[in-house]
């Protein structure tokens, strides 16, 4: 996994930590990449309970991607959340330190392909 610097923002109470994350080092399209990572408590999911996507509701990672090519341009690109611009919601994952830093991982094997 590519190294980082994680920035954990200190006006958030426990229920709603947000996380940046900024990994070293550029991409192969040269490509800077920023993931910010947002705990989202039970009370965020309820129409994935209500059409039965989720049994129950639980806290989970919520994610962005920031990703800033060499003309300056900022695309979501590889947001494992997303695919074919709908949720992928094999990737939304109870909000667990462990999930957190496989959501980290899965980025950065997706954008630098280490």
């Amino acid at each position: 996994m590519r190294s980082f610097s994680e920035e954990k923002s200190p006006n958030r109470i426990a229920e709603y930590a947000e996380y940046t994350i900024t990994f070293n080092g550029k991409t192969e399209k040269d490509e800077t990449v920023i993931l910010v990572i947002d705990r989202c408590p039970a009370g965020c999911m309820p129409l994935w309970v209500k059409n039965k996507i989720f049994d129950k509701p639980f806290a989970w990672w919520h994610i962005s991607t920031y990703v800033t090519d060499k003309d300056n341009y900022t695309w979501g690109r590889y947001n494992p959340q997303e695919k074919g611009g709908k949720v992928n919601f094999d990737w939304v994952l109870s909000a667990t330190e462990e999930n957190r830093q496989k959501i980290i991982s899965e980025v950065s094997k997706r954008a630098f392909k280490e």
